[in-house]
């Protein structure tokens, strides 16, 4: 589940003449080490090209860390459609028919049609909205996503306004989607995630200084290498290569990850756990999973890079703290204490408790109390990267449940 040197990996899977072409061109102006998000950001437009439902994918990290660059790379594209923010107004609008001006397009859903991908470089702004302006426009999103959204206003007489179609979704956030993880997750999750690998800093902004004025030129290059690769691509390639143990390995992936991301109600002031919704069932993750396989096929992946960055995707839905704790769990070779996830995550303890509680809510962890021996030495945690922590005797302590270790191991985590 987790890689101690993932970049290493990666550069061991052998992958299309073209679509190499396309990750040395990045890398020569960007520190891309790890060139998953790049060609996950491609094959989520190649799944969205192809027949069946959309695919939306978020790239998570920090400011600075390269998403937008990517992102900006498909806008060369046929289709694409950028957007700075995003309203109910600017996707539908309800502008009465007086003060319409000769340039209106009725809105963003109207411009796009029945088919186009939207690339929205900062969806950070639509979480940062106020709660219930954010709740109508997220709550307008997943129809959006089903493909078919009515907007009712009381102007010019009560007027409906209507869009159907199929809409792709690219966008960059950050970590501020945690803080709305409850009201994404209890509404229906439509996004599947990927997180920016850890870079160098160092590294990263040397590169950045070393083509500083030169963004424009690198820009057009970069936009030009992605659209001269999508004008050779075959979308159907890869398709005969999905088997039904391939279909059998993404629904565990998605079903773990479908439980691991659901909602766990807490009350507002204490953060006591008041209820716990049913879970999430793992059909929409499991088809936008298989989706982005068969995206990942046809742009020159390999079987073997397509279902690393496939598990990596489902992964990565999990939210960020709840995916720390299951990590080291996985790391273990014995149960670690509350203890020892603290000083391993560097997370305040009531912070492990509450991830700790949420993944045992949905049955995907479980506590015992370990007995103390006075007589025994002391209890070591062992982890995999083979560094040992003196465990308390005695205590609480953690472990995945026999169900989780069987989805994990039937999805090729671990």
């Amino acid at each position: 589940m987790v890689g101690a040197d993932r970049a290493a990996r990666i550069a061991r899977y052998s992958l299309s003449p073209k679509l190499e072409r396309v990750i040395e061109t990045f890398r020569r102006y960007l520190h891309l080490p790890d060139p998953t998000p790049l060609v996950v950001a491609l094959a989520t437009v190649a799944a969205n090209l192809k027949p069946g439902d959309a695919v939306w994918l978020l790239l998570l990290g920090p400011p600075s860390c390269g998403k937008t660059e990517i992102l900006n790379s498909t806008l060369g594209l046929p289709n694409m459609f950028e957007a700075s923010t995003l309203s109910e107004a600017s996707l539908l609008s309800g502008t009465p028919a007086k003060d319409v001006s000769k340039q209106a397009t009725g809105g963003l859903l109207r411009e796009i049609g029945q088919f186009g991908i939207l690339v929205l470089k900062d969806f950070t702004s639509v979480l940062s909205m106020p709660r219930e302006q954010r709740a109508q426009l997220l709550a307008a999103l997943r129809e959006i996503y089903d493909g078919s959204w009515t907007r009712r206003l009381g102007t010019d007489g009560a007027r409906r306004f209507h869009w159907h179609g199929k809409l792709g979704f690219l966008a960059g956030c950050t970590d501020e989607i945690e803080d709305c993880h409850a009201v994404i997750s209890s509404m229906g999750d439509r996004y599947v995630r990927l997180r920016m690998p850890a870079l160098d800093p160092k590294e990263q902004g040397l590169r950045a200084l070393l083509h500083q004025g030169q963004e424009q030129e690198m820009r057009r290059e970069l936009v030009s290498v992605v659209t001269d690769f999508f004008g050779q691509l075959d979308l159907s390639a890869g398709e005969s290569h999905i088997g039904e143990a391939d279909r059998g390995q993404i629904n565990s992936l998605a079903t773990f990850s479908a439980l691991a991301r659901s909602a766990v109600k807490r009350d507002g002031y204490k953060r006591e756990i008041d209820y716990v919704p049913d879970a999430e069932f793992p059909a929409r993750l499991s088809k936008s999973l298989l989706s982005l396989l068969g995206g990942l096929l046809a742009i020159g992946a390999g079987r073997d890079f397509a279902f690393d960055c496939v598990r990596k995707v489902g992964l990565d839905c999990i939210p960020k703290v709840r995916r720390q704790m299951l990590d080291l769990l996985i790391e273990s070779c014995n149960e670690p204490s509350v203890a020892n996830l603290t000083e391993a995550s560097r997370l305040p303890e009531t912070t492990v408790r509450r991830a700790l509680e949420d993944l045992q809510a949905h049955g995907l962890v479980v506590s015992r109390l370990a007995a103390a021996n006075h007589d025994s030495p002391p209890i070591v945690w062992s982890r995999a990267d083979g560094t040992t922590v003196l465990r308390k005797e005695g205590g609480q302590v953690w472990c995945l449940t026999s169900d989780a270790a069987t989805l994990l191991a039937e999805a090729g985590c671990i």
